[in-house]
């Protein structure tokens, strides 16, 4: 193959001292090759940082081992000032002060998802793909979930009267509307995650950071404009029966894990909604 140096076939010598070089291994002799290695080094050592200058995934692996005792590093896998990780972040929108910085509960370990945040409009698909991934747990989008949304007073219908001599939004058959509340399935949508073992439904327990890291990546993700509902999914027969005596890692919580058992619930699903409210 092609190979930078003084000598062999593709070097820059004439042949014959890679002739001569060859001859004298033969005789244990290694001082010639020895010599003309002290220029190759310096060649071999510009390609070398060439090459990782140019290979992002070898430049970010060399920035890790360089910096050994940063718990950043060894808490994400990346550098937080290597040239890379900038460029995605800045590709994906989060190099700034709104960004991972005021979301500890994530890592740089989301910038693999950087295609996912240019996209624009960003999909159910993609969120969809990225919170199983991101989290290792079966995760469905169902868009267009309907809800009750309040009209707020500078929307709504009102007649002419005192204050406001000609009304508002009074037209029929074009912007009159009665209420205050309208049912609209354009601004939210819901996450369903599961069928859950007990273990994985115990570490997105109310106030874990898996929890938390998980509301904060949706909201990183759709922004304010949307609202979600997230459920999870447990058969039945995973969930404990709850027993007042019992000693376990973590209390009894009413809506969480107080599960009281029913006849012939091998074949049921337990599903639990969680509020974003709190996130």
């Amino acid at each position: 193959g092609w190979q930078i140096g003084l000598t062999g076939s593709s070097g820059v010598l004439p042949y014959h001292y890679t002739e001569l070089i060859l001859q004298r291994y033969r005789f244990k002799d290694f001082s010639l090759g020895n010599f003309l290695d002290l220029f190759n080094h310096r060649s071999l050592a510009i390609y070398y940082r060439a090459a990782n200058k140019y290979r992002f995934n070898t430049y970010v692996e060399q920035q890790v081992l360089e910096k050994p005792n940063n718990t950043q590093v060894q808490e994400t896998g990346f550098s937080q000032t290597d040239l890379f990780t900038d460029t995605l972040r800045s590709l994906a929108g989060l190099n700034t002060q709104q960004g991972l910085h005021g979301l500890p509960e994530l890592s740089d370990q989301i910038l693999k998802y950087t295609a996912y945040f240019i996209q624009k409009p960003r999909s159910a698909t993609a969120l969809q793909r990225m919170l199983a991934d991101y989290f290792q747990l079966p995760v469905t989008v169902a868009p267009f979930a309907a809800q009750w949304q309040t009209i707020i007073p500078d929307m709504r219908t009102r007649l002419p009267g005192k204050g406001m001599p000609l009304g508002q939004n009074s037209r029929l058959g074009c912007d009159a509307m009665l209420g205050h509340k309208i049912w609209s399935a354009q601004s939210k949508f819901n996450i369903h995650i599961g069928p859950l073992n007990y273990q994985q439904y115990e570490s997105l327990a109310p106030d874990s950071r898996k929890l938390k890291a998980l509301h904060s990546l949706i909201r990183l993700y759709v922004g304010i404009e949307l609202d979600y509902d997230i459920t999870l999914h447990i058969p039945a027969n995973e969930m404990p029966t709850a027993r007042l005596e019992t000693k376990s890692q973590r209390p009894l919580q009413i809506g969480w894990n107080a599960f009281m058992p029913a006849r012939h619930q091998e074949n049921k699903t337990v599903k639990i909604r969680i509020s974003q409210a709190d996130y």
